[in-house]
């Protein structure tokens, strides 16, 4: 299994385990086991998860965005994009203090944009 395929799978893993936005651009950044966020004794997520992380997290975002191999399903859902993509997205509001015309500018990097893509298109 090539390095590709083996991010995307650990990527998709995290997707589907952890349910913060900010605690999956962490784990998905630092390859932290997800078991970590379940702890009652963890940093706070603000603590961990800084401003510097941002070109990191840009670079994920437009991995994740070109990668039209992944997803949850065998039908080619892009839930796990979305998921990925939008976390990514909070993490730049939240953290690092994106506009909303950043946000624009970071969702026009890459075709699929995880904002207007809904599950219900394909039915």
């Amino acid at each position: 299994m090539d390095e590709r395929r083996k991010e995307l799978d650990r990527l998709r893993y995290l997707a589907n385990y952890i349910l913060s936005d900010l605690d999956l651009v962490y784990a998905a950044l630092k390859s932290v086991d997800p078991a970590y966020f379940y702890k009652s004794n963890r940093e706070p997520i603000e603590k961990l998860l800084t401003s510097d992380f941002v070109g990191a997290a840009l670079v994920m975002y437009r991995f994740v965005g070109k990668a039209s191999d992944i997803s949850d399903t065998e039908d080619g859902s892009k839930i796990v994009r979305q998921i990925l993509m939008g976390s990514i997205l909070a993490y730049l509001r939240k953290i690092c203090g994106y506009d909303e015309a950043a946000i624009k500018e970071v969702r026009a990097s890459v075709e699929f944009d995880p904002c207007s893509y809904s599950i219900f298109d394909d039915l």
